[in-house]
């Protein structure tokens, strides 16, 4: 296994103006042979109920650990956080595997009435600093009735992590200002620096206050922290603030996927909240002087152009549901669970693609799964979208079909120099499973799912990152319990990648120094190999309850043996610029600001 390097560069600063279009390269030889294979058994995480993963390092060590929610099933399973760290296989040189550390690093910790704390996801981020990764714990409530309902006591909370002899331990230290609004239905987050003070902040998205019961939804929440793992709630001075009645260009809506990107190339991360129940997304536009202001509407991203509303006759009159009545515009979109920011035509802008659960039944009034691509500055209005759905539609074998997209993960996977896209699909009795859009030189995407070895049906979420360091990326997933797929339990699979032959690979692992969030969410990284430069984000996630990508970096660079120049955006308050130049290709590159 290649080892890392620990790469320092005198700062120079750079100003940054947007990347020109590139003419794409002659692709490199092809991959022989199937390139991910299952080894969830021989790697430790055999018969692991998994609802919800993350491959991400938890405890600071540069190896991805496996972060899993079990999720689903019976209320008493329900919320059980458990953490497999990922340590060197003693059984085989080189190799890694998975322990679980869950009783051990208290994930659970901190509950109400000394019991165990019940949660819904976890995301990892470095909120006070000092090099060992903290932990946003988050909790949802959803009372049928408020007037009777008990309240559990359950509250997201913040733990922060110490190191230790075998991986981190976590504790939550008293009130964090985090979880104060008291019991919501919170179902996504991310962390970011809005204001660039060097502290990671926290976006809450929540869902409705009472599901089936009305259109209400909690507002989203942004608390700003100080570094030292506390947070004020900043959400009415950030412009953020929504109200509780539906219907309105500034009502509250039920979000079920948050990511932090820059959108515009400013250096601010803007924040991008997916919309359930058909109503509009939200693009909310980071100003740089503290708020946010709405962009969804102008730039497309909060729902396809028609808002007609209009159900199919053939559901309209239905006598078993009843008539159908035309749904109001902001009924009339899509029900999106993850937006999925990257750059995947290397023009230098950040692109999204929107993962959506499509009824046949509802119609013009339910959006498809789709790539947005950004057309940049020199769109009217400026960073317009172009919506994208055909390469992602599936074939409909029956007039009530449905298309489950709850996830989804860029990735070069075959390390050819051009971003996949893998998708999580589940829910529904459509075929729905794990999917691989394997990106062609002209920019286009194809269906390779069984041409990588893939076969996994139902996929509730997905994880990417490259657990053991080989340049080649591994996935693990969550899978979804239904009669018609004949799983009893929803197990984790892991699909262990193959590099492929004769294509090279770089990877970036980022310690933000002073003025930066250690953890370097929001950095900016750009490698140029071959004459061709390629952009990624140090993203905190990217949708659906916790949907997080690994902050490692991956590069697939073709048959480009050398690295030319790799720049770092880092999200500190003067956008410094870090160069470095003529690197070797086929290792791990660590990187402190």
């Amino acid at each position: 296994m290649p080892r890392p390097s620990r790469l320092a560069s005198p700062l120079l600063l750079l100003g940054l103006a947007p990347a020109s279009a590139q003419e794409p390269p002659a692709p490199a030889p092809p991959a022989a042979g199937p390139l991910l294979r299952e080894v969830a058994a021989a790697v430790g995480l055999g018969d692991v109920r998994a609802y919800r993963v993350a491959l991400v390092d938890a405890d600071g060590d540069g190896w991805d650990d496996a972060l899993i929610h079990e999720g689903g099933g019976p209320p008493a399973a329900r919320g059980s956080a458990r953490l497999f760290r990922n340590v060197a296989d003693p059984a085989s040189a080189g190799a890694r595997r998975f322990v679980e550390t869950t009783d051990a690093c208290g994930i659970r910790e901190g509950g109400p009435n000394g019991k165990p704390a019940a949660s819904v996801f976890a995301l990892v981020g470095d909120v006070d600093n000092d090099g060992t990764p903290d932990l946003f714990r988050a909790a949802y409530q959803e009372p049928l009735d408020h007037a009777t309902a008990p309240d559990t006591g359950d509250r997201s909370a913040i733990l922060l992590g110490a190191r230790a002899a075998d991986g981190a331990r976590y504790r939550a230290p008293g009130d964090s200002g985090v979880g104060a609004d008291g019991p919501v239905t919170t179902s996504a987050a991310a962390f970011l620096d809005y204001d660039r003070d060097g502290n990671l902040d926290l976006f809450v998205g929540n869902w409705y206050v009472r599901y089936g019961k009305g259109l209400e939804a909690h507002p989203d929440r942004l608390y700003r922290g100080d570094g030292r793992g506390k947070f004020a709630d900043v959400t009415v001075a950030a412009a953020l603030m929504t109200r509780p009645e539906p219907g309105h260009a500034d009502s509250s809506r039920p979000t079920y996927g948050v990511a932090a990107a820059d959108l515009d190339n400013d250096g601010w991360p803007d924040v991008l909240a997916s919309s359930y129940g058909r109503q509009w997304n939200r693009l909310w536009r980071n100003r740089g002087d503290g708020t946010f202001q709405d962009w969804g509407p102008g730039s497309g991203f909060d729902g396809d152009a028609d808002r007609s509303g209009v159900y199919p006759e053939w559901i309209r009159d239905n006598p078993r549901i009843g008539k159908r009545e035309t749904e109001p515009p902001f009924r009339a979109n899509g029900n999106s669970f993850s937006a999925v920011p990257a750059d995947y035509d290397d023009d230098g802008d950040t692109d999204v693609f929107l993962c959506e659960i499509t009824h046949a039944w509802a119609g013009p009034s339910s959006d498809l799964s789709a790539l947005l691509a950004n057309q940049g500055p020199q769109a009217t209005p400026p960073w317009r979208f172009v919506r994208v759905t055909a390469p992602f539609e599936r074939p409909r074998t029956r007039q009530a079909w449905n298309q489950g997209d709850v996830g989804a993960a860029w990735g070069d996977l075959d390390n050819d120099g051009f971003l996949d896209l893998v998708l999580a699909s589940t829910a529904y009795p459509d075929d729905q499973r794990l999917r691989i859009y394997r990106q062609r030189p002209d920019r286009g995407f194809e269906d390779a799912t069984a041409a990588f070895g893939v076969d996994f049906r139902d996929s509730n979420q997905v994880g990417i990152g490259d657990y053991d360091r080989d340049g080649a990326l591994d996935l693990l997933v969550a899978g979804n319990p239904h009669d018609w797929n004949g799983r009893k339990t929803h197990v984790a699979a892991l699909f262990r990648g193959t590099p492929a032959p004769g294509r090279h690979w770089v990877e970036v692992i980022l310690d933000g120094g002073p003025g930066s969030n250690r953890s370097a969410f929001g950095a900016r990284v750009s490698v140029t190999a071959g004459g061709v430069t390629r952009t990624r984000a140090v993203l905190s996630s990217t949708g659906h309850f916790g949907l997080s990508p690994s902050r490692t970096l991956h590069f697939g660079l073709g048959a480009a043996d050398r690295i030319e120049k790799l720049a770092i955006r880092w999200p500190d308050r003067a956008g410094t610029v870090q160069e470095l130049r003529d690197l070797p290709v086929d290792r791990v590159h660590e990187i402190r600001g």
